[in-house]
């Protein structure tokens, strides 16, 4: 492959190996860390005692760090994570966040947890800055543009935004690196041991990125294809065979070294108990078109523009919306596209590509959704990539821009090139003027710090034990704006010390519905089609018998604190909710400990059966209930689960009412009659059912609590695919689901 930007076949090394090592890579390095240093400010100032950001996307990404540290250590598994949902665990497969930065924040745990976070803050800019040099090198650049090229990635606005906690942006310098192993993989002019070799260090960066974020290996791949399909398009005749040939080799290491971690993240994906699907929400994350041209907020010399400006026309950045194209850099890109159009033009279209994508499923301009007299959206490409297997869990198109900013800082680059070429003797002073425009268009604030909440005395008590259980932490949140699992990201600040199972985790594409304790943490409510007896069904949490039955030892009420700005003891909701659970469930109780952070309970070793009433409630596969008048429906997907609690052995019968039955016959959708199979303890029973008819189905429930699924025999469809908006996968709906106690004696 030969996209390079000039016409030397490359660059070469000056007289002096040491001297060679120096200008072409040790100047490179040293700026770019200072300027690291500087654009994260004051991350280095606290590195040891604070770390930047002001949310729980921080408190994820250092428990992820301290987990791939306890995985190397041999304490517990790399991709399952069996102390969260405990018992339950969960999986690293499916985050946002991959274990890449646990290995690269495994230097600085010595000096504890916020020298690992900031270690990985300041390496991260360093190498994104670096690897986007060599890639311009690698394309025949000299080192001045090389030099900008790096110093526009550094700067781009959703890299810098990462430092206030969205760590899977601060570090991209792993996708000019996959550009710079695929040209070298698909050099036709080296011999075929260095194309081994180039082609296993290619697929070695793809599983890199997968290691980090899945949505930047999307982006490495889909470049892939793009750059190859190119090169196959302008190879010459002769040497067709010669590039197949690299890219079957390219295509076989890709196979062998990331075949085997995709699968599994695959199959750990199609788990109907996780959260996978999220493409809905891209239409709230979606970038306006004007935000490409106006500066990022955090901009320390323009920001406040754009903060003023925007939200008039009707639009709001964020964080997942920082797509500026510098001011600087698009003067530079016409130049290249003017002057050298034949060596920028492909890495100008990969930008367009890029920056197509990232504004979402529909174009959002001045603020408008729709267009014309007739309110028509605009669809973009974005909205059919996510219908692709696999790219559902896209839900931040605007993301998708990092890979544009690769794009767009090499043909800056190239267009710098073009002019430092043409007036030679004004190089500095043009290099100079570019990179300041740059920098003070995009030189952010200094980033808020915060520290880590004292870790309770208790916690380094159990530290000291090396046995596994559970602990319950309460509050479930400060207030109900905070969602009660992104809440627990504190508690898993506090597992790093003990070590021991939690109920919580924050943990991004998760559990539909939470595995151990739903009605704890989705304080579900009574609804008119769940029902007991013919009465709304409660969803009730007995710790007598959840917890010990769950092997938890400990439940934790932490008490507020001065320090804590969301949890105070006079207004906080949650430490309200806490008091009454402890009035509720422990009264007349004797706490094991009680001092200035806690007040500990011990929990029973055994679960009490007795404590439990006859429950029914939903588990897996369910969607929220939908009406239209006086109908109400809630519609599964098979195999749809529902949870059962019972004292005793005892007879009870599941009442039916269907409302929507799929069929997979006779190309109809939905019919009045289906097959429904119910499973309990492996029995299934087959059970015929009609829309507005109730099936009765018996069921032999043994004390404690237990699991029904039900499946109907057609499987399921998606409405999209008859040419509707509705994009689930669904099987059947019901009216309402009724246990009825046949015995209700001892």
């Amino acid at each position: 492959m030969d996209f390079r930007l000039t016409a030397q076949a490359a660059y070469r090394q000056p007289a002096g190996f040491i001297s060679g090592l120096w200008r072409d890579h040790g100047l490179a390095l040293v700026l770019y860390a200072l300027l690291s240093a500087g654009l994260t400010w004051p991350v280095i100032g606290h590195f040891t005692t604070r770390v930047p950001g002001n949310g729980n996307d921080v408190h994820v990404a250092l428990w992820i760090m301290w987990h791939v540290k306890e995985a190397v250590l041999g304490w517990q598994p790399l991709f399952d994570l069996p102390l969260l949902y405990y018992p339950a665990g969960a999986t690293l497969l499916t985050n946002a966040l991959g274990p890449l930065v646990g290995f690269i924040s495994l230097p600085f745990w010595h000096w504890g947890p916020q020298a690992a976070y900031n270690g990985v803050v300041l390496i991260s800019f360093l190498l994104t800055g670096y690897f986007m040099y060599l890639l311009a090198r690698t394309l025949g650049m000299g080192r001045s543009a090389a030099f900008f090229a790096g110093l526009y990635l550094l700067l781009a606005p959703m890299h810098v935004a990462g430092v206030s906690g969205h760590t899977t942006k601060m570090f991209l310098g792993l996708l000019p690196l996959a550009l710079l192993t695929l040209h070298r993989a698909l050099d036709l002019n080296q011999g075929q041991w260095r194309a081994i070799l180039w082609s296993m260090a290619t697929a070695f960066v793809l599983l890199l990125a997968l290691l980090h974020t899945g949505i930047q290996f999307i982006m490495v791949a889909f470049s892939t294809l793009f750059l190859i399909l190119v090169d196959l398009i302008q190879v010459p005749q002769g040497k067709r065979r010669l590039l197949g040939g690299r890219i079957l080799l390219l295509a076989l290491s890709s196979v062998l070294i990331v075949g085997p971690l995709l699968l599994r993240t695959a199959g750990a994906a199609l788990n109907p108990a996780l959260d996978i699907d999220r493409s809905a929400e891209s239409l709230g994350f979606r970038p306006d078109l004007l935000e490409f041209f106006f500066p990022p907020t955090h901009s320390i010399l323009f920001g406040e523009i754009t903060a003023r400006i925007l939200p008039r026309i009707g639009i709001m950045p964020t964080i997942e919306t920082t797509v500026s194209l510098s001011w600087v850099a698009l003067p530079l890109v016409a130049i290249a596209l003017l002057r050298k159009r034949k060596q920028t033009g492909v890495w100008a279209s990969l930008a367009g590509i890029w920056l197509v994508l990232a504004l979402g499923p529909t174009l959002q301009v001045f603020g408008r959704e729709t267009f014309t007299h007739y309110d028509l959206p605009v669809i973009l490409p974005y909205a059919f990539l996510t219908e692709l297997p696999g790219l559902n869990f896209l839900r931040t198109p605007g993301r998708l821009m990092q890979m544009g900013f690769v794009a767009t800082g090499i043909v800056a680059a190239g267009g710098l090139g073009w002019l430092l070429e043409r007036f030679p003797r004004r190089a500095t002073l043009l290099l100079a003027v570019a990179s300041l425009f740059l920098l003070a268009e995009n030189w952010p604030r200094p980033w808020p710090q915060m520290q880590l909440r004292p870790v309770p005395p208790f916690y380094r008590q159990l530290a000291a034990d090396d046995e596994i259980y559970g602990v319950l932490d309460l509050p479930l949140t400060a207030d109900e704006s905070i969602p009660r699992l992104h809440y627990a990201a504190y508690y898993q600040m506090y597992q790093m010390v003990h070590r021991k199972g939690i109920a919580g985790g924050y943990i991004p594409r998760t559990y539909h519905v939470h595995p151990t304790f739903p009605c704890l943490f989705e304080a579900e409510r009574p609804t008119p089609d769940l029902l007991v007896d013919g009465r709304p069904a409660p969803c009730p949490f007995h710790p007598a018998y959840d917890l010990p039955g769950n092997n938890y030892r400990y439940l934790v009420l932490h008490k507020p604190r001065e320090a804590y700005s969301d949890y105070n003891e006079g207004s906080s909701p949650g430490w309200q909710e806490a008091v009454a659970f402890e009035a509720r469930y422990l009264s007349g109780r004797e706490p094991l400990l009680d001092d200035q952070f806690t007040r500990v309970y011990t929990m029973p070793l055994s679960p009490d059966v007795s404590a439990l009433p006859t429950t029914l409630a939903l588990g897996n596969n369910w969607y929220e209930l939908e009406q239209a008048g006086d109908r109400n429906w809630r519609w599964a997907r098979s195999p749809a689960s529902l949870r059962f609690s019972s004292p005793r052995h005892q007879t009870v019968v599941l009442e039916i009412t269907p409302s929507h039955l799929y069929t997979a016959r006779d190309g109809r959708v939905l019919d009045q009659r289906g097959q429904l199979h119910v499973t309990l303890n492996n029995r299934i029973q087959t059970v015929p059912v009609a829309i507005g008819e109730t099936a009765q189905v018996p069921l032999a429930l043994s004390p404690g609590l237990q699991t029904v699924t039900l499946t109907l025999e057609a499987g399921n469809f998606r409405p999209a695919a008859y040419g509707e908006s509705d994009s689930r996968w669904l099987s059947f709906a019901v009216h309402r689901l009724n246990l009825r106690q046949v015995d209700k004696t001892q």
